[in-house]
């Protein structure tokens, strides 16, 4: 009896491993669409307003923009009306690094709805930039411990603009 219950064991083990095998393979993976890496949608799915202001980064950076699907981010919910979008420069398709990344690190960009409308409430290039609630309260953690030390900090969200 504890043979056959080895040997079930093992026959399902072989099923479920050529079954994961297949699903992994060439035909699986034809199912699902691979995502372009530097898709042009991800700038064109952003609000009217950020789409115009990079207008100025397609200058330096070539044309068409296109960018990494972490380019974008976003906080929202946090209160009425209340949504933020953050821009991380390291992820967009750029000919010349320099025009958006230094020592510091990248440019780093966060917008604010307001009656609509997005508007700049946060420009610096930090090695990394996140959105989050602290507290209830919209904040924006930052690091550029890389470059400096006590580089650290956390702003919040003051109502027209993050500050410490």
């Amino acid at each position: 009896m504890q043979d056959r219950r080895s040997m079930g064991r093992g026959m399902l083990a072989t099923v479920a491993a050529i079954l994961l095998n297949v699903a992994s393979g060439p035909a699986g993976s034809a199912a699902m669409p691979q995502e372009d890496r530097w898709d042009p949608r991800h700038i064109s799915l952003l609000p009217a307003e950020i789409r115009n202001r990079l207008a100025a980064q397609q200058r330096v950076c070539g044309a068409p923009l296109a960018a990494e699907h972490a380019f974008s981010r976003s906080l929202s919910g946090v209160g009425p009306r209340s949504e933020f979008v953050a821009l991380h420069y390291e992820h967009l398709r750029c000919g010349d690094r320099t025009a958006n990344c230094d020592e510091r690190g990248c440019l780093h960009e966060v917008y604010a709805a307001a009656g609509g409308r997005f508007r700049p409430v946060l420009r610096i290039h930090v090695r990394e930039l996140e959105l989050r609630l602290v507290g209830g309260r919209p904040a924006v953690g930052l690091d550029c411990e890389p470059y400096g030390t006590g580089c650290r900090a956390i702003l919040y969200w003051k109502g027209r603009a993050f500050a410490k």
